[in-house]
Parts: structure tokens; C-alpha cells; sequence
């Protein structure tokens, strides 16, 4: 190499360096994210303690998230061991995004020895917008670290090929087996390998562009047949297979792949498909990029008009396969194009919906090592045509980092949308349609934020986009109830239940619900179902107990206040509603009763010692009604009608003195009609009608139009005239 092709190389990588750095800076102050990162480090106690030995026995025996990969358990362990856990799993990601776009330079750079088109391809997998969700997520640390094993196994496996070794091919080997312990995308990499045995390390078969192959120039690589190389890599299928294997299982275990009778074969085969035209789309035109894209069956983003979906499937297949066909016509003249297509839909196939894990449709970071192959072959579009016309180089490469420079602002805004799951949601509910998950973020915000129409406005649209959100149904209802909207909040908890019929504190809710709303027989059900999945509530039996009595079913009632109350005897308000039944329907003696039980479990309940006073006042039993009356007044000395009662207690029993006292003090603590009334009659009683004369004219400036009042008082003048 020139002396000034090095300088070239170095000014460029350091370039590279410099922009990829300073796009991805940001993440250094980025937030977790909920989704995933709350599994996967800080809600992890066996990661986020740091590394320990039962951290390294739980990342090589669990499938928690619905993976196995140790070596990524272990990564984000070690980055635990700081204080700063955030900022240091973000920028760990960026430093083996970094390191994959040096080595993905290197390798193309040994294999073609072409450095501006080596460059170029390094330039769109460290820029390309598509790539931000793999390196700002935290999460996606399986991504860039299996990728960082990846790219080694390829230059493993080019010295390999260099010089033969069973020590070289045994590090290619243990660099497979750690990157599959990273992710098990690496599943596919034995057939890239034999990818690049076609092109550019030209292992076998004739091409006319000879003059690629840096590799090939330098050292001499033996030709040999296509079935030999198959047969080299047997080994590295086994261990593949084997890793496919744990994957698999892993995923069924913890119930994350979705069965053909929740996801048709025609509708995953339909989405595969759409989905390689809009990675297609999207690589070349990065837009509307998103955290979490739907899954909607029925919608098809790329369809431009309506036809059967027979029809659409096989004119989308057509399309993929003409490309394909054509390419391999155009083999044995540009080898590097079917290659580069064979690589991009090659290693797609783990993560392009055949076997469906979630309720996503497709994902930006599904794109960050398939992208790598149609780098390489749109690079060498311009490799042959600048062939063919060298006037095209110039142009070609101003292209090149025009593209490049595109990528980076595009870039940049898009590493802005993970700064916290607020940015995040926002953008996506912006960017994409029928976004659930983002509409759901987004009501969690508001409502947390206490905006609870706005969290409604979201939380109906995530219910709207996916009507099988049985949580947003749930949080949904009970916003609703604090904004009193009662009749759609049981129209959402009863969706709810649909989904969840053994929520007891929902069902407790609906029979609330219909309970304030006078339907006394749905609350009684629901109240009914909330006990036969938790019989021994004793608060419900209670609320049952009140249903019955407003139905007037008095005998069930009483039946369900017993059971209250021999499941919780402290249970307030069973007691009092016991007491209203028994008094109601005139059993005086068992409500007496009732009384004392309820004083016995809450002596100083000012409520019940007044009622039960009440009832000795009018059972002419004076004495107990005093003794439970001045409990009340040491607990309440304000309380000015328990004052009154006292008064008349004491007037029954002929406690003249005391009498009067409590008259007084209940009238100067709250000034009353009827108390000054009570006041005037004892005073006639004691034949002092002059002062009773004036408790009455007080009375009636208190309220003048007072009839009792008016009419004693007329009585008294006619008595004193």
C-alpha cells in the first residue's frame, strides 16, 4: 500500500471514529427503559448486584426473557460492578458498536482490498439509523456483542482459510460457540461463510472479476469443490444445530412462541414477506423508525391497492424471487450482488417472523448484520459501473459520503428518541399507526403526571389499536372511577373480565359500581363471584349484606352481616348495617345486643355509643344512656348534640341541676332550635315560664318560622297573661 492510501486510511477510520462518537455521545446521561431493561439489568437482582458467582450460575442455567445467552447475562454484569449503571451499559454498547464497525472495515478491507468501498460499508453499519435501537437499548446488548463475536469468527475463519489449521479452526470454532452464547442470530453464519467461500474469497468456480479478492492476491488459497467446504463446515453446523436446539426450547418453556392457532401459517408467511420489502425500504430510505412496530394481520403496509391476499402473497414472492433469479444469471459476471442478496435474506430467516415471538411485526435492530449485505452489494453497483466507466469514481464517492453524512443527522435525531421511555413512546405513537404499546406508555405517563384525560385519550386508543389489552381495560376503569365517568369504567372492567374473570378486586369494583348506581342485584352478583373466588372477605359478605337490604331481602341479609361479621367481628360498618336491619324490622333486643358486641370490639365509637344511647333514652333505660353518654363527651366534649342528650337523660332521671347544666353547655357550643326548645319545656316543667318564655324567642331567632316554637310561645303569653 501507497504511502498516501495509508494516510487516506487512517484520516478516514479516525473520521469515522470521530462522527460515529460523537452521534452516539448522548447515550452517556440516557435512562433505562422499561421495556426489557427492567428484566434485563435493573430489575434483575441477579445482574444488577454485579458479578458473583451465583450471577454466573444463574446466566449459564436460566432462560429468563426467553433466551439463553450467558455471555450477555455476564456482560451486563460486569457493567453493573459500577455505580453509574446506567451510563455505563449504554456506553459499553456503543464501544462494541464501535469496535464491530472497525473489525467490519478490516474484514472487508482483507478479503476485497478495496478501502474506499471497505470504508463506505463500515460508514452505513456504524451511521445507518436503522442500527440506533441495537446500540442505545441496553437490552440489545446481545446484539452488538454477538455481532463483536460475529465479525471475529469471519476474521477467524479468513486466517483459516489463509493457512489451514486445526488450532485456527478450533478459535473459529470457540468465536462461534461465545457469539451464539451472545444471541443466537449466530445460527446463520456458517452459510455466510459459505457465502464468502463463493465470493470474495473465490474458493471454488471461475469469475470474471479476478481482480477482487485481496485475500486471494496475497496468499494462496487452494481451490477446492463446493461439497468439500460444505463438508469443512459440518463441525460448525453441529454446534449451530445444537445451539437452535436450546433456543427453541428455551422460547417454548417460557410460552413466548406464538402457535399456529393464534397466528395462521398464511398470515406469518404474508408478514415474512411484507417484511423483507419494508426492511428493503427502510434500509435505503430510513423513515418512520419506531421502538415497537404493531402486528395487525389484517393491514398490509405495502399492499398499494386491494386484491386477495393469494394473490398479494404470491406477487410479493415473485418479486423477491425474480430478483433472485436474476442475479444468479448475473453471477459468474457480478458475483458480489447475489452474494450481498443472499446475506441479507439469508440471515434475516432466524428473525423474520416464520416462528412468531411476540406481538411485534418487525424491528430496526433485526436489521443491524443483515444490513451488512446489502451494503456490500450496492457498494460493488458502483464498483462495476465506475469499471466500466472510470468517470463515475469521483461522483461515486462524493455519493458515498454525501449518503454517509445523511445517515449521521438522521442518525443523531434518532439516538435523541431513547433518552427516556417518555421521548421514546412519543416519537413512536408519532411515527407509526395503531401503536398499543405506545399509546399505553403514553396514558401510564399522563396518569402518573395526574392527567387523567389525557390518560384516558391514550389508554382508549391502545384499547381501540388492540382490543385484547386487558391491563390498559383494567387501569382504564379505574381512572374513569376518579373522573366519576362510572357507566365507562364498567363498560372497561367488565371487557376486562372477559379476559381475567378471577380478579377479585375488579369484580369488588364492578360491584361497587353498580352498587352506587342502585343496581343492587348486579352489585349482589358480582359481590356473589368475588366470594366464591375469596370466601372468607368478610368486608364483601358486608357489602353483600347491603345489596339484600336495599332489595328488601332482609333475611339473606341478615345471614350475610352474621357471616361478617364471624369472619372479621371488628368489621364497622357490618355492625352498624347489622343494627339499621335489626332495628328496622323491629328486633329490638338482638339490636341492643348487637350494640354491646360493637362497643365491645370499638369502645369509643362515638357513633355507636350516641345510637345506643339513643335507644336507652328511648327504652327509658337513663342511667346506661348517661354512663355511655359522657364516654362520648370525654372523647368529644364539643359535640354539642351529645350534650342535649345528656340534658334530657338527666331531666328523666330529675337531675334538675345537671339538667340544666348540659342544656347550657350544648347551647353554647352550637346554638339550636330544637335544643332551645327541649330547654324551654323542662323549664315549664320547673314552672319558670318566663325563662322558658325566652328559650322560646331564642329559638325563633335562630329560625323564625320554627312551629314548635311559635306555638308554645303563643301558649306561654296566653299561661302569663
Amino acid at each position: 500500500m501507497s504511502q498516501k492510501n495509508k494516510y487516506f486510511e487512517r484520516i478516514s477510520l479516525l473520521l469515522l471514529v470521530v462522527v460515529t462518537v460523537a452521534v452516539y455521545y448522548q447515550v452517556h446521561d440516557f435512562e433505562f427503559i422499561t421495556r426489557d431493561d427492567y428484566a434485563y439489568v435493573y430489575g434483575n437482582k441477579n445482574i444488577v448486584d454485579g458479578f458473583s458467582w451465583e450471577g454466573v450460575k444463574y446466566a449459564f442455567t436460566s432462560g429468563y426473557t426467553a433466551n439463553w445467552h450467558p455471555l450477555t447475562w455476564l456482560s451486563l454484569m460486569l457493567d453493573c460492578e459500577f455505580e453509574n449503571k446506567a451510563m455505563v451499559c449504554h456506553v459499553t454498547n456503543v464501544i462494541y458498536h464501535l469496535l464491530n464497525t472497525l473489525l467490519l472495515y478490516v474484514l472487508f478491507r482483507r478479503m476485497t482490498g478495496y478501502i474506499p468501498v471497505s470504508l463506505f460499508i463500515a460508514g452505513v453499519f456504524a451511521l445507518h439509523p436503522m442500527h440506533v435501537e441495537s446500540v442505545a437499548w441496553v437490552s440489545e446488548r446481545k446484539d452488538v456483542l454477538s455481532t463483536f463475536f460475529w465479525l471475529l469468527t469471519m476474521h477467524a475463519y479468513l486466517s483459516y482459510v489463509a493457512k489451514p489449521h486445526w488450532g485456527r479452526y478450533a478459535l473459529m470454532t470457540l468465536l462461534l460457540c461465545l457469539g451464539l452464547m451472545a444471541k443466537s442470530m449466530l445460527v446463520t453464519l456458517p452459510f455466510v461463510l459459505l457465502l464468502m467461500d463463493v465470493w470474495p474469497l473465490r474458493r471454488f468456480g471461475k469469475w470474471q472479476d479476478d481482480s477482487i479478492g485481496s485475500l486471494k492476491k496475497t496468499t494462496p488459497i487452494k481451490s477446492q469443490p463446493f461439497l468439500s467446504c460444505c463438508v469443512e463446515k459440518i463441525p460448525l453446523f453441529i454446534v449451530v444445530f445444537i445451539f437452535s436446539v436450546i433456543a427453541f426450547v428455551t422460547q417454548q418453556t417460557t410460552g413466548t412462541v406464538k402457535s399456529l392457532s393464534v397466528l395462521g401459517f398464511d398470515q406469518r408467511l404474508k408478514n415474512v414477506i411484507e417484511c423483507y420489502y419494508i426492511y428493503l425500504e427502510k434500509l435505503f430510505w430510513p423513515h418512520d423508525m419506531a421502538a415497537y412496530y404493531p402486528f395487525r394481520p389484517f393491514e398490509s403496509p405495502v399492499r398499494p391497492f386491494e386484491m386477495p391476499d393469494l394473490l398479494y402473497i404470491w406477487i410479493l414472492f415473485v418479486g423477491l424471487f425474480f430478483i433472485t433469479v436474476a442475479l444468479l444469471f448475473l453471477m459468474k459476471r457480478f458475483p458480489a450482488l447475489i452474494i450481498g442478496w443472499l446475506w441479507f435474506l439469508g440471515t434475516f430467516v432466524p428473525v423474520i417472523g416464520f416462528v412468531h415471538l411476540s406481538t411485534q411485526r418487525y424491528a430496526d435492530r433485526y436489521t443491524y448484520v443483515p444490513s451488512i449485505g446489502l451494503s456490500f452489494a450496492v457498494a460493488w453497483i458502483f464498483i462495476y459501473l465506475c469499471k466500466k466507466w472510470p468517470k463515475l469514481k469521483l461522483p461515486s464517492f462524493l455519493g458515498g459520503v454525501i449518503v454517509l453524512a445523511l445517515y449521521a443527522q438522521l442518525c443523531y435525531q434518532q439516538v435523541g428518541t431513547w433518552r427516556n421511555e417518555r421521548t421514546l413512546y412519543q416519537h413512536a405513537a408519532s411515527v407509526t399507526e395503531y401503536n398499543d404499546l405506545a399509546h399505553d406508555h403514553l396514558g401510564a405517563f399522563a396518569s402518573q403526571d395526574g392527567d387523567f384525560a389525557k390518560a384516558v385519550y391514550h389508554w382508549e386508543l391502545a384499547v381501540e389499536y388492540n382490543n385484547t389489552k386487558k391491563e390498559v381495560m383494567k387501569k382504564l376503569g379505574y381512572v374513569l372511577v376518579k373522573q366519576k365517568q362510572s357507566a365507562k369504567a364498567l363498560d372497561y372492567f367488565k371487557r376486562y373480565l372477559d379476559f381475567n374473570s378471577e380478579d377479585v378486586a375488579v369484580l369488588d369494583q364492578v360491584a361497587k359500581l353498580y352498587f352506587d348506581q342502585q343496581d343492587y342485584l348486579k352489585a349482589a352478583k358480582y359481590f356473589q363471584a368475588s366470594l366464591k373466588l375469596k370466601p372468607d372477605n368478610g368486608r364483601n359478605f358486608s357489602n353483600l349484606g347491603a345489596c339484600y337490604y336495599s332489595l328488601k331481602r332482609y333475611q339473606e341479609a341478615q345471614a350475610a352481616y352474621q357471616k361478617a361479621l364471624e369472619m372479621n367481628p371488628s368489621l364497622v360498618e357490618a355492625h352498624d348495617n347489622y343494627i339499621r336491619l335489626l332495628l328496622e324490622t323491629k328486633q329490638i333486643d338482638k339490636a341492643m345486643k348487637q350494640y354491646e358486641l360493637a362497643l365491645l370490639h370499638h369502645p369509643n365509637n362515638q357513633k355507636f355509643l350516641i345510637d345506643y344511647s339513643s335507644e336507652l333514652i328511648n327504652r327509658k333505660e337513663y342511667a346506661r344512656a348517661i354512663q355511655k353518654l359522657k364516654t362520648v363527651i370525654k372523647l368529644r366534649p364539643q359535640n354539642a348534640d351529645v350534650h342535649n342528650a345528656l340534658a334530657v337523660a338527666y331531666v328523666n332521671t330529675n337531675q334538675t341541676q345537671l339538667a340544666e347544666q348540659y342544656f347550657k353547655s350544648s347551647l353554647a357550643i352550637k346554638p339550636n332550635a330544637d335544643v332551645y326548645c327541649n330547654y324551654a319545656m323542662y323549664l315549664v316543667q320547673l314552672s319558670r315560664i318566663t325563662d322558658a318564655i325566652t328559650q322560646y324567642k331564642k329559638a325563633l331567632v335562630i329560625a323564625p318560622k320554627h312551629s314548635r316554637a311559635k306555638q308554645e310561645l303563643r301558649h306561654l303569653k296566653s299561661l302569663d297573661k
